[in-house]
């Protein structure tokens, strides 16, 4: 996992409080990038699913 990925996770954790890997996932899993994007897919504590993304070009 990459310093953009744990960045992806600490941020939703900030905002979510507790979170989880979608189901059958790992968080390593749970990155895709996709138009540019690298996204984030997460569950909150509720099982609600959540999505957090950077563009690609800030990644570097």
């Amino acid at each position: 996992m990459n310093r953009v990925e744990r960045k992806l996770i600490a941020r939703a954790k900030a905002i979510f409080g507790r979170i989880a890997p979608c189901r059958g996932k790992t968080f390593t899993q749970c990155f895709l990038v996709q138009d540019g994007k690298l996204q984030f897919w997460f569950n909150d504590s509720t099982g609600n699913t959540h999505l957090l993304y950077v563009d690609k070009g800030t990644l570097n």
